[in-house]
């Protein structure tokens, strides 16, 4: 009985240290989302600045399908 409880504390070790590791890379994804976009999102509206030309662009898309 005594080495089952063993195993479970060093199960339940493991299973935090993944855990910690898991958010890890979950807050790093999101930190590396919320900076890449409004990057691209300003290079997209410096290539195209004049609105009808994005206007443009989405019709003619649009119809490529």
């Amino acid at each position: 009985m005594f080495k089952a409880s063993e195993a479970c504390i060093r199960i339940d070790k493991i299973l935090r240290t993944r855990l910690k590791k898991n958010k890890t890379k979950l807050a790093f994804l999101i930190i590396a989302f919320l900076i890449a976009t409004p990057i691209y999102i300003s290079q997209y509206t410096r290539i195209y600045n004049n609105s009808n030309e994005r206007e443009k662009l989405t019709v003619d898309g649009m119809f490529l399908d």
